[in-house]
């Protein structure tokens, strides 16, 4: 409650005293206010224990009179008269004295029962207090003063109100160190009464304080932490399992002292801040895994004149000229001019074992040494309550944590265990009752014999007889006994310690004694220990830099969340418990889904999920910070999330770690969704950019430009330039999907290096432009511009020269359509693992398939409406390889459009400075969501300038923590939640792996029809061919005692597949071209050539088909047996495999087939123009009518093998499922 009308008492000093010595006369120096009131306490305390003998005498005299009365008459001489006048007014005032001394006793008898029954009452009510924490985030600033923490300290002598410590229901404030966290820091917290409006506001203007003394200093709520280490104390099973074995010890500290001798305060440390010995102290040892030092205070009340013996001190050192003093002087005005707050300073330490509690203790009570000083010709510290001699530990309270003590479960019964205790406290009692009597008389004799002073006991007589003197020490001691044995039952013990636990779990204060504090009778709570604003200052304060190591600092500034950032209480339960939810039948709906990815606090200081909507992934996401920070952590938590709510997404993994963690997070409900591009597996999915089921209708200009920007994102500044490359490769698209059937990179290349290739393919064209570009403009350019072309080519040889890039993106269909793959909601997880592949096919085949992703976003412009459109976020890790810094405008732009068609890019990289300043800046204006996942230093000035309006400083942006803090912003429904200080989510937990992992047995394909068996009689004979080859590379290597890691160097696995593609079709062409020759008589022999090539094409095809079909059984298989037999991400790739997967051996043959039928001219561009003009000049007529080859196989018979025909797993050692025995 804040207190009103009671300022700070001034000093009573008089300002020509101010000096702590007197320059004048010494004998005429005038007294000072402090020696009046010294003087005046001095009468009254000589008045007070005069008074006190006196009426002792009257006690003494009304219990016992015949004994002064006798004296008084046996008195002679010269006093007896006086003596025989004092006697009868003894005699006549006897009865009046005796009724006064019974009416005193009475009083002081009442008064110290009721005084009992309210510490009672006040120990219940200050138990049951509820205290809220704060968490005190300190602010990382070279500006830290020391004096902040007296500012705070005497602000609060203005809000605490003493009312109500009769009751126990007075203003308390708790300020703590504590150490508790994994990272062995200690952090600052403030604990305060918040039941009542008034103490809610009182504990707001201290947090006020707070932060206003030290800028950029915020707190939080939190959770108790004491209440977390010892229990709520609600009778709760689940709570009493989470209650940790060990022991809990605390001890309490006062001033050794009058309060007139002040403690040793912050202006007396100098060069050092004196919460370093703290923190060693706080320090947790082995075994210990909780310490705090509490500073528990309360305000004084205004009657209670608490600074009267410092006057009086002060004035003492003003009549002295000792010059050590003066240091106390100072120390005493400080402490007189400013509040007073009665205060006690609690040590608390959990640990395994009891020894540890109490070695942690004596380490914070030697740590409280340091803040005592001289007082005179002693010290004033802080005394241990309880203690034997000052500044020793004479022994700590120390509690077994267990699930009776902490109140988890009720207190043990009485039961058989009473009747025990109760009968063998007896017996023991009496036993030595009987010893004890069969003593005394020889005790007795002894003391008579050799002349010791003693007391005799005057008993009546019956219990002075040997019977009765028995009987009475056996049954005290039987009494004794049997209480002691009480005392040791198992629930007053538990109830003792859950007593103590209570205490701590409260805060409490001390109790006030409620009556006089000039009782006769040593009260208990009269004792109070003052502290000033400045010794308090000493104890708690925002540490300075040089203690970094030691404490817990905040980041930045506390970005508080708003309250739609929140997710609702039914969706934050789901999430926590990764529950999966049913699709939402329309994207609208799906949209509207909230993702969990990280936590917040709320007002209450507890943890809650906040994210955005899918929706609002649209506007796309940025995920800034260092290495190892955490970025890759939260793109897992946002697939994880957006896989439970059904949806469906792309990630781009430039590393290959993302992609493996991702396959084994994902949930299985979402694995028939799943879809995985490995370019590290034999076989790749196929995303063919010329594959006409995709492009449509789409204009051959625009497909141009979408090859064009895959060299784009790659060289920038070369490829802006680059005039005739863009043309040309304008032009060979063009002729490509207007004169091939079914085009694909590998074609185009073909166009470009084999002039009879190109010949056929220009045969079909019917656009002039294009055949008069290749037939009249390519001849008559200059050599210097024909070089453009010849940069092309080795751009697209870069693109599709390894057997990788020719199943990912040469194949004649493709086998993933990217656009249903979006409709469907599919999740497209794309592994790049730059070390395996090489660096420059990583940025190549990355850069096509984000091309292709992007194109295939706007198949969804069919839908009109943008809100029934799917969205499907797309997750780029390492985005700077992919936006360029050169094409900012382009970035904008792809942004801006692909939102509307529902997909989102989110990007992950380092910093703004791998993306330049322009395209950096428009990242922090026009992405809607972004996250720090750890400080910023080189970019720290544009999110300053970008969060102008949150006021956030240079330090929010550097000091973020790696792992443990986030700075997120992103919209809800639209509507920007600004910055916001979070708390990163775990990752979600990986799928199990199996016990004894088992290779899966693939059945064995069994043919349809009769050209079905053939072509699987081939391709196994294809397949037979590789496994020999690798064989005898191996026997090879075994023979020349090459170790085993350079067999893979020696040949490719790729230039196996080549090989026998190659051994095949050498001896399958001569072979068709005499079948030919034998079957038709044909007047040019090329003509056989070509038919045979066709035949081969027919039978590459059929190769191609029912290795589709096979491979998609074994993919039925797989998913219909039980996925527990494999690691999940072997599982899911192995299933894309089957699904999407090119057959290497099939691609080989196709690519083979392709280049032997249109050989290369190992001429250039320039010399075959050179060599073309020593020719007559030819003129482009019109197009030839030559009808594209069919795919329909000939008449020939082509010899295939006889065996018996048995589908096998694919014969290449690096098939991570071998097939089965019989199927082998």
């Amino acid at each position: 409650m804040i207190h009103q009308g009671r300022g700070p008492s001034p000093s009573r000093i008089p300002p020509r005293l101010n000096s702590p010595r007197w320059h004048g006369d010494p004998d005429h120096r005038p007294p000072t206010d402090a020696e009046h009131t010294r003087q005046r306490r001095k009468q009254r305390t000589l008045l007070r224990f005069f008074g006190m003998l006196v009426f002792v005498a009257l006690f003494v005299f009304v219990a016992a009179p015949m004994p002064l009365l006798l004296a008084l008459h046996g008195v002679s001489g010269q006093l007896a008269r006086q003596a025989e006048v004092v006697g009868w007014w003894l005699q006549t005032s006897y009865p009046f004295l005796k009724y006064g001394v019974l009416i005193v006793l009475g009083y002081l008898l009442l008064h110290l029962f009721s005084g009992l029954i309210l510490l009672q009452v006040q120990l219940r009510q200050r138990r049951q207090h509820e205290l809220s924490t704060f968490l005190v985030e300190l602010a990382r600033s070279e500006q830290t003063e020391l004096g902040r923490g007296i500012d705070i300290f005497a602000g609060i002598g203005e809000l605490l109100s003493p009312a109500g410590r009769v009751t126990g229901k007075e203003d308390t404030l708790v300020f703590a160190l504590v150490n508790h966290a994994d990272d062995h820091r200690v952090r600052l917290a403030i604990r305060g009464p918040t039941a009542t409006p008034a103490q809610h506001a009182t504990l707001q203007a201290v947090r006020n304080l707070v932060s206003g003394a030290a800028p950029g200093t915020t707190t939080q709520p939190t959770k108790d932490d004491v209440q977390a280490l010892v229990g709520t104390g609600a009778l709760n099973a689940d709570a009493a399992e989470q209650i940790a074995d060990g022991f809990v010890g605390y001890a309490d500290f006062v001033l050794l002292r009058s309060p007139s001798y002040p403690l040793k305060d912050l202006a007396m440390f100098i060069g050092s801040d004196p919460l370093g010995p703290l923190a060693t102290a706080l320090d947790r040892k082995d075994g210990v895994r909780y310490t705090a030092i509490e500073i528990v205070l309360r305000a004084m009340p205004a009657k209670e004149d608490w600074r009267a013996p410092l006057r009086e001190q002060i004035g003492a050192i003003q009549g002295s000229v000792n010059p050590e003093d003066i240091a106390a002087y100072e120390a005493l005005l400080r402490k007189v001019e400013t509040y007073g707050f009665d205060v006690v300073v609690r040590c608390i330490a959990a640990a395994q074992s009891r020894q540890a509690v109490v070695q942690q203790l004596r380490e914070m009570h030697n740590a409280l040494r340091t803040f005592s000083r001289p007082a005179g010709s002693a010290r004033q510290g802080l005394l241990r309550l309880g203690g034997r001699l000052p500044n020793r530990s004479a022994g700590f309270t120390v509690v077994p944590l267990t699930v009776a003590t902490t109140g988890s479960v009720p207190l043990p019964g009485w039961g058989w265990r009473l009747l025990a205790y109760a009968l063998g406290g007896t017996a023991l009692g009496g036993a030595l009752g009987w010893l004890l009597s069969q003593a005394l008389p020889a005790i007795q004799q002894l003391l008579v014999a050799r002349s010791i002073p003693h007391l005799s006991l005057i008993l009546p007589p019956a219990l002075i007889a040997p019977p009765g003197n028995t009987f009475l020490l056996i049954a005290l001691m039987m009494l004794v006994g049997c209480l002691g044995g009480l005392a040791l039952h198992p629930q007053l013990r538990a109830a003792r310690a859950r007593s103590r636990l209570t205490l701590l779990r409260s805060h409490a204060h001390h109790s006030v004694w409620p009556g006089y504090t000039w009782t006769i009778f040593p009260a208990p709570g009269k004792r109070r220990s003052i502290l000033a604003p400045y010794e308090l200052a000493a104890l708690w304060h925002p540490p300075s830099l040089e203690l970094e190591s030691a404490f817990a600092w905040r980041s930045g500034k506390h970005l508080p969340a708003p309250p739609p950032a929140f997710l609702s209480p039914h969706e934050a339960q789901r999430s926590e418990q990764r529950q999966m939810v049913p699709r939402p039948p329309t994207p609208e709906a799906l949209g509207a889904s909230r993702l969990g990815i990280a936590y917040a606090r709320q007002r209450n200081g507890e943890l809650s999920l906040i994210g955005p909507t899918l929706r609002d992934l649209r506007q796309g996401w940025d995920t800034m910070g260092g290495t190892g920070s955490g970025k890759s952590s939260l793109i897992e938590t946002m697939v994880f999330e957006i896989a439970r709510i059904g949806g469906g997404c792309g990630v781009i993994d430039a590393k290959g770690d993302l992609a493996d963690r991702l396959l084994r997070i994902l949930p299985r409900e979402a694995y028939e969704r799943v879809v995985v591009i490995d370019t590290t597996a034999t076989m790749v999915p196929c995303i063919n950019p010329f594959d006409r089921r995709i492009i449509g209708t789409k204009p051959r200009d625009v497909v141009a430009g979408e090859i064009g920007e895959i060299f784009a994102r790659i060289e920038p500044e070369i490829w802006a330039g680059a005039i005739g490359m863009q043309q040309a490769l304008l032009m060979s698209i063009s002729a490509i999907l207007e004169g091939e059937r079914e085009p694909s990179l590998l074609h185009l290349q073909r166009f470009l290096l084999s002039p009879s290739y190109r010949s056929v393919v220009l045969a079909r064209v019917y656009d002039r432009s294009v055949r008069d570009y290749w037939l009249k403009q390519v001849p008559q350019m200059p050599e210097k511009i024909k070089t453009s072309i010849e940069s092309l080519k080795r751009r697209i040889d870069m693109l599709i020269g390894s057997e990788t890039g020719q199943q990912l993106l040469c194949q004649p269909q493709s086998t993933i359509d990217l656009g249903e793959l979006i409709r469907n909601q599919g999740i497209l997880i794309i592994k790049f693992v730059p070390e395996r592949i090489g660096h420059a096919n990583a940025a190549y085949w990355s850069a096509v398939i984000f091309q292709s992703i992007i194109s295939a976003t706007f198949q969804q412009q069919a839908e009109r409406d943008p809100e029934q459109r799917w969205d499907w976020p797309l997750f780029v890790d390492e985005v700077q390889m992919f936006v360029k810094a050169e094409r900012a405008e382009d970035a904008e732009r792809m942004w801006t459009r692909t939102r509307s068609m529902g997909v989102g890019l989110i990007g992950a990289h380092q910093g703004l400075n791998q993306l330049g300043d322009k395209l950096g800046g428009i990242v922090l204006n026009v992405i809607g969501g972004m996250c720090l996942t750890s400080g910023v230093r080189d970019d720290a000035r544009s999110f300053v300038d970008a969060y102008a309006n949150q006021g956030l400083q240079v330090e929010d942006f550097t000091g973020i923590k790696a792992r443990e803090e986030l700075m997120i912003r992103f919209p809800v429904a639209g509507r920007d939640m600004g910055a916001i200080s979070a708390i990163p989510r775990e990752r979600p937990a990986g799928q199990l792996p199996p016990v004894q992992p088992q290779a899966y047995d693939l059945p064995a394909y069994t043919p349809r029809t009769s050209d079905e068996a053939s072509a699987l009689a081939l391709l196994d004979d294809l397949e037979r061919g590789v496994t020999e080859l690798q064989a005898q590379i191996a026997r090879e290597a075994d023979t020349a005692n090459a170790p085993a890691a350079d067999q893979s160097d020696s040949m490719f696995a790729e230039t196996v597949y080549r090989a026998v593609a190659n051994r095949w079709l050498d001896r399958l062409h001569p072979a068709l071209v005499d079948a030919l020759r034998s079957a038709e008589q044909r007047p040019a022999e090329t003509q056989f050539r070509e038919l045979a090539w066709g035949e081969i094409q027919a039978l590459i095809h059929d190769l191609r088909a029912i290795s589709t079909r096979r491979a998609h059984s074994w993919a039925d298989a797989l998913a219909a047996a039980s996925a527990a037999q494999l690691a999940a991400d072997d599982y899911l790739t192995q299933l894309s495999q089957y699904r999407y997967g090119v057959n290497p051996l099939v691609n080989a043959c196709f690519a083979a087939a392709l280049v032997r039928q249109y050989e290369t001219d190992e001429l250039t561009m320039a010399h075959q123009e050179r060599r073309q003009k020593q020719r007559p000049n030819q003129t482009a007529g019109p197009p030839p009518q030559i009808t594209p080859p069919s795919t329909q196989r000939s008449a020939v018979v082509v010899p295939v093998p006889t065996h018996t025909v048995i589908a096998s797993a694919p014969a290449d050692p690096s098939m991570p499922v071998p097939a089965s025995d019989e199927a082998a």
